[in-house]
C-alpha cells in the first residue's frame, strides 16, 4: 500500500514538473512586443501583457461569483414573494433580475473574448518556441536520422500546442473560479442549514448539515470518477498518436501521388490505411467502453444532484421551519457547492486529454534535447574554422550509425574555383561524405575544416520545392524579396525554363506541376540567383539528357567562375565538367584520385 502510494506521489510530482516546464517560460518571458496606445508605441514584455490579461479575466470571474451570490439572494426574495402572493415585490424583483442578468452577460462575453485573446497569444508564442527549436541545429533532420521514436512533430507543434494553451487556461480559470464560488456559497449554505432539523431521533440539529452532505456527496462522486476513468489518460494519448499516424500516411500518398500511380500501388496503400485506421478503431472502442462506465457514474451523479438538496431540505419546509424562498436558496447553494466540489468529475474528460497533450509535448521537447546531447557526445569530428578558399579533410573516417566503416583515412583539400567530381558504386559513401561536409552526419572522426564565411548551396537529386509562388520556389533559401523579377526571369532563361517565366507570381503544387528534369533545372537556376561560393551537387542532373546536362554545367561554371563545384555522379558524362576526379572504393573504404597531377592530395 505504501509503495503504491509513493508511486502515485512520484507520478503526480512528475506530472506537475512537466506542467511547470511547459507553462513557466511564457509567463516569465522577456520577449518585448510593441503596442500602440493613443497613437504612441510602447515596448512591453509579452509576459506582462499575459499577466495583465490573466488578472483581468480573474477579476471578471470573481465579479461573476459575486453576481451569483446576488442571484442567490434574489432567488429567496423572488420565491418568497410568489409564496406570499406579493405582486409588487414580484415585479420589483424581476426588474432587479434584469439588471443582474445584463451585467452578467456583458461580463461573460468579455471574459470569453479576453480569454481567447490570451490563448492565441500564448499559442503563437509556444508554437514559435517549438518550431524554432525543431528547426535549430537541424533537429528536424537529426530526429529522423536517430530514429528518436518521436512521431509526427508537425502534429505536436500544430495541434498539441493549440490544445495545451486552450485547455490549460480553461482548466485553470474554471478551477480558480470554482474555489471562489466554493468559499462564497459554502458560507451561504452553512448559514441556510442552521434552520434545518433532521427528523430522526426526535429531531436533531447539525451545524452546517447541508454543507457536510454536499462534501460527502461530491467526495464519493470524485472517487468513483477517478477509479473508473483513470485509463482514459493513456487511451487519449494513443488516440492522438494513431490519428496523427493515419494523417501522415495519407499525406505521404498525396506527396508521392505520381509514384504511387505509376506503381499502381493503390491496393497496398489501401491496405496500409486500413491497418492504420484499425488501430484508431480499436482504441476508440476501448475509449467507448471506459467512457460508458464513466457516464453511468456521472449521469447518475448529475441526475441525483438536481433533486437531492430538495429531498434533504424538504422536511424543514414542510415542517414550516423555512419558507419556499429559503428552500430554493438552499437548493441553489447546495447545487453550486456540490458543483464546485465536483469540478474534478465535470472536467475529468478534459483533464485526461490535457494530460496526454502534456506528455506528447514534453516527450517531444525531451527528444529534441536528447538528440542535441547525443549528437554532441558521439560526434567524433573536429570541426575547425578555415578560410573561404578551401575545404580540408584530415584523417577523416566516416561510419554508419552501427559503427561499420564507410570511408576510412580520408585526407583531401577542395579549392574554391575548381570542379571536383566524386564517383563510386551505390553504397560507397558518396552522399554520406556530403552530409559530413554539411555538418549533418555525426558518425565518424577526424578533422574537418570548413569556411566560416561565404555561401554554400547543396543541390540534391530531388530538389526541395517549398509551398508558395514560383518566384518563392526559385529564390529559396533566400527570400523572394532578395531578387528582382528580372533576375528570376534571367535565371529561368539560362536554365531552359523560360516557358515558366509568366508563372512567377503563380502558386501551385510545384512538385506535381513540374517534371523531375524541370525540378533539377530549378536547382541550377537557384544557384545562379544565390551565387554561392561553394556548390555541392548530389546526382543533380540524373533526370537530364546529356545535352541539357552539358548546358547546365557550362552555365554554372561560366556564371560562377569563383565557386568551388563538388559533384557526386554515376553518369560518366559528368566527369568531363570537372578538373579533378575522385573515386570511392567500397572494398577498401578509401578514396583515390584519378587523372590528377598530385594524387596524394586526395588520399
Amino acid at each position: 500500500m505504501i509503495t503504491n502510494l509513493s508511486q502515485r506521489i512520484l507520478r503526480a510530482r512528475g506530472f506537475l514538473a512537466k506542467l511547470w516546464t511547459l507553462t513557466k517560460p511564457y509567463w516569465f518571458a522577456k520577449d518585448r512586443v510593441d503596442i500602440s496606445i493613443l497613437g504612441r508605441s510602447f515596448g512591453v514584455r509579452e509576459s506582462w501583457i499575459a499577466r495583465s490579461l490573466l488578472l483581468l479575466i480573474l477579476a471578471l470571474n470573481v465579479g461573476g461569483v459575486y453576481l451569483s451570490k446576488l442571484y442567490n439572494l434574489w432567488n429567496g426574495r423572488f420565491f418568497d414573494a410568489i409564496q406570499n402572493k406579493n405582486e409588487p415585490v414580484f415585479w420589483h424583483e424581476l426588474k432587479y433580475w434584469a439588471v443582474i442578468a445584463t451585467i452578467s452577460i456583458v461580463m461573460s462575453v468579455y471574459s470569453i473574448w479576453i480569454q481567447n485573446f490570451l490563448t492565441i497569444r500564448w499559442r503563437r508564442w509556444l508554437t514559435a518556441v517549438y518550431f524554432d527549436s525543431w528547426l535549430s541545429d537541424k533537429s528536424y533532420y537529426k530526429l529522423e536520422l536517430n530514429n528518436s521514436g518521436t512521431d509526427n512533430p508537425e502534429q505536436r507543434i500544430q495541434e498539441d500546442c493549440d490544445l495545451f494553451t486552450e485547455t490549460t487556461l480553461t482548466l485553470f480559470l474554471s478551477f480558480i473560479s470554482q474555489i471562489f464560488t466554493l468559499i462564497t456559497f459554502s458560507i451561504i449554505l452553512w448559514n441556510l442549514s442552521a434552520g434545518i432539523t433532521i427528523p430522526v431521533w426526535g429531531g436533531i440539529r447539525i451545524p452546517g448539515f447541508m454543507m457536510w452532505v454536499a462534501i460527502v456527496y461530491a467526495g464519493l462522486g470524485t472517487w468513483l470518477t477517478f477509479k473508473i476513468g483513470r485509463p482514459l489518460v493513456r487511451i487519449n494519448f494513443d488516440l492522438q498518436r494513431f490519428g496523427a499516424d493515419f494523417r501522415y500516411r495519407m499525406t505521404r500518398i498525396r506527396d508521392n501521388a505520381e509514384s504511387v500511380a505509376l506503381y499502381r500501388g493503390e491496393q497496398d496503400e489501401r491496405s496500409g490505411l486500413r491497418s492504420s485506421f484499425s488501430r484508431i478503431y480499436d482504441t476508440f472502442w476501448l475509449s467507448m467502453m471506459y467512457t460508458k462506465r464513466l457516464s453511468w457514474v456521472t449521469q447518475l451523479y448529475a441526475s441525483l444532484a438536481s433533486v437531492f438538496p430538495f429531498i434533504v431540505a424538504s422536511p424543514g419546509y414542510f415542517a414550516g421551519q423555512i419558507q419556499l424562498g429559503s428552500l430554493t436558496r438552499t437548493a441553489d447553494a447546495f447545487g453550486t457547492v456540490q458543483g464546485s466540489l465536483s469540478w474534478f468529475i465535470a472536467a475529468y474528460g478534459k483533464l485526461a486529454e490535457w494530460a496526454a497533450v502534456i506528455d506528447r509535448l514534453t516527450s517531444f521537447s525531451d527528444a529534441m534535447a536528447r538528440t542535441k546531447v547525443n549528437d554532441a557526445a558521439r560526434n567524433g569530428f573536429e570541426r575547425e574554422e578555415g578560410s573561404l578558399d578551401e575545404i580540408r579533410l584530415d584523417g577523416v573516417d566516416v561510419n554508419l550509425p552501427n559503427g561499420a566503416p564507410l570511408i576510412t583515412g580520408t585526407s583531401m583539400t577542395l579549392r574554391r574555383g575548381e570542379g571536383v567530381v566524386l564517383t563510386g558504386p551505390s553504397g560507397s559513401g558518396k552522399t554520406t561524405l556530403f552530409r559530413t561536409l554539411a555538418g549533418l552526419w555525426p558518425f565518424g572522426k577526424g578533422r574537418v575544416t570548413l569556411p566560416t564565411t561565404g555561401r554554400v548551396l547543396f543541390l540534391p537529386q530531388k530538389p526541395y520545392l517549398p509551398v508558395g509562388t514560383l518566384q518563392h520556389v526559385l529564390c529559396y533559401p533566400d527570400s523572394p524579396l532578395d531578387h528582382t523579377e528580372a533576375d528570376c526571369r534571367a535565371a529561368l532563361e539560362a536554365t531552359d525554363l523560360g516557358h515558366l517565366a509568366p508563372r512567377l507570381a503563380e502558386a501551385d503544387n510545384w512538385p506535381m506541376a513540374l517534371s523531375q528534369g524541370e525540378q533539377q533545372r530549378i536547382g541550377f537556376a537557384r544557384a545562379l540567383l544565390y551565387r554561392p561560393d561553394w556548390v555541392f551537387l548530389d546526382e543533380a542532373t540524373s533526370a537530364l539528357d546529356e545535352k541539357t546536362e552539358e548546358r547546365m554545367y557550362r552555365t554554372l561554371r561560366e556564371r560562377l567562375p569563383q565557386a568551388g563545384v563538388v559533384s557526386i555522379a554515376h553518369k560518366p558524362s559528368v566527369v568531363g565538367f570537372h578538373e579533378r576526379h575522385i573515386d570511392l572504393s567500397p572494398s577498401t573504404h578509401r578514396i583515390r584520385a584519378i587523372d590528377e597531377e598530385a594524387p596524394g592530395a586526395a588520399e
